[in-house]
């Protein structure tokens, strides 16, 4: 199934499961393809579905491929092609018109891999990462793993545990060592990844979309505009104290972690009990219920800051909090991780050179009325180390 319109724009969906010849060009509607840091590519296509045949056809669990590009009148293709999908929680719709519409959602469900609990308790936290990589099918060559928790080392006390799929162990273990992660397919359909500092997010869009980095104008700019609309909020007074506890079993126990976020480190206070124990010891029966009492009833955290103990970390900057949402005309080479900047026609303070800008999601939406791509741009670090948006 082909769908073409005026611009030289196109998409073409294929399957080995759904006979396609099967679907009238003038009951397609509309592709729309999502993709994310973190997240499986995603989209609907969406078809007129007056005897509801389509969704009869079109079945939850079908593989599709999926290209999509333009053809101008002068200049190479550009083209993104066979993006594997499978039809995923597909729905439709009655409208007041008449008209019956098929939503046919789908997934990048190839990249989900195994269910399965693992261990790692050896190694390092970037041989995890490579680990998990390899029984997704990406090759060496075909990523990069380069973050700054990558040479920690494993041990029976620090092991990690893996109780999901592969691919949602991996997007939570770069939430815990603030790193980025994606995964897709370049233009030869081989799967390619990314688990890196945020900084180096351009290595999965230079794969998967040929380019590394792109600037926006809008308006009068003397260099030609090509963001059509866009919209900005500044989240930076939403930002929490950056003070947060969670509880984490280590061989059999319940750990207590206590975080704090200043600046551009880290301070972790970890309870020991032992020193609960010790203070115990040295005191009589009346003495240990209040010393119970008192540290159940601590309101501040220097009351029992002597049960704790402190270890400090360089993190990266924190970020602005900052973000922007563009509509752009139609660019397939436009992919989650792409370096950002602006010019003409933004506000100064999305001119920071201090920080990196770059693309968290993009939307890529194509219909008879055209091709266009919205984005959401991000500066480098807009979660703090307790994930706490800021």
């Amino acid at each position: 199934m082909m769908l073409w319109n005026h611009d030289g724009v196109f998409f073409e969906v294929t399957s080995d499961d759904v006979k396609f010849e099967t679907v009238a060009s003038e009951d397609v509607i509309s592709l729309e393809i999502n993709e994310e840091m973190a997240k499986l590519d995603s989209g609907t296509l969406s078809l007129r579905d007056k005897n509801n045949v389509y969704s009869r056809i079109i079945r939850p669990g079908a593989m599709l491929y999926i290209s999509w590009g333009i053809r101008p009148l002068v200049g190479p293709e550009i083209k993104r092609d066979k993006i594997e999908v499978m039809v995923n929680s597909p729905g439709g719709a009655g409208q007041s018109n008449g008209q019956i519409i098929y939503n046919c959602a789908f997934a990048a469900m190839g990249f989900r891999g195994n269910d399965a609990t693992r261990w790692y308790e050896s190694g390092t936290k970037g041989d995890i990462v490579a680990d998990v990589l390899d029984r997704l099918g990406v090759s060496s060559a075909k990523r990069l793993i380069q973050f700054q928790r990558m040479s920690e080392k494993l041990s029976a006390g620090t092991k990690v545990a893996q109780y999901e799929s592969d691919f949602r162990f991996l997007v939570r273990m770069a939430d815990e060592w603030r790193a980025a992660f994606r995964i897709g397919r370049d233009s030869s359909s081989s799967p390619v990844a990314c688990f890196v500092d945020y900084d180096k997010v351009k290595f999965i869009a230079q794969q998967i979309g040929g380019l590394d980095a792109i600037k926006l104008e809008y308006g009068d700019s003397p260099d030609g505009a090509n963001c059509l609309s866009y919209s900005w909020k500044d989240n930076s007074m939403n930002a929490a104290t950056g003070q947060g506890a969670r509880v984490v079993m280590v061989d059999g126990k319940p750990q207590i972690f206590r975080t704090v976020v200043e600046n551009e480190t880290v301070r972790t206070y970890r309870l020991v009990p032992e020193r609960i124990e010790s203070e115990l010891k040295t005191r009589d029966i009346a003495g240990r219920t209040d010393l119970l009492v008192d540290y159940l009833s601590a309101k501040d955290f220097k009351d029992v800051e002597r049960f704790f103990v402190e270890d400090t970390t360089t993190t990266a900057p924190q970020g602005s909090g900052l973000e922007l949402d563009a509509e752009l005309m139609g660019d397939p080479q436009m992919t989650a991780g792409l370096v950002s900047s602006f010019g003409y026609g933004f506000p100064d303070r999305f001119g920071a050179t201090d920080r990196t800008w770059w693309i968290r999601s993009v939307k890529h939406k194509i219909s008879t009325s055209g091709y266009f791509t919205s984005v959401q741009i991000v500066d480098a670090y807009s979660f703090s180390a307790t994930g706490q948006k800021l």
